[in-house]
């Protein structure tokens, strides 16, 4: 995919914030919102499948306003790929 798009500089930014925040959230959401499976094997797999590709943001501390900043401040210097 990234030598199809190579024309572009192409971003990869994963937002991982620790698995026990994920549940955290999870947890908080909606009913309709939630998902009814546990992400940590999902998760370890995503690290195994992708570890050093891109930008892996620990979001766990930012608003979602803060992680589009953050994303939109620091993704062309830590997640092309």
């Amino acid at each position: 995919m990234v030598a199809v798009l190579r024309l572009r500089p192409v971003m990869f930014v994963v937002l991982a914030p620790p698995v026990e925040v994920c549940r955290e959230r999870n947890a908080t959401r909606a009913a309709v919102a939630r998902v009814d499976y546990d992400v940590a094997p999902f998760y370890r797999a995503m690290e195994e499948e992708l570890a050093g590709v891109g930008w892996w943001l620990d979001s766990a501390g930012l608003t979602a306003e803060q992680t589009a900043a953050a994303i939109a401040a620091g993704a062309h210097d830590k997640a092309v790929v």
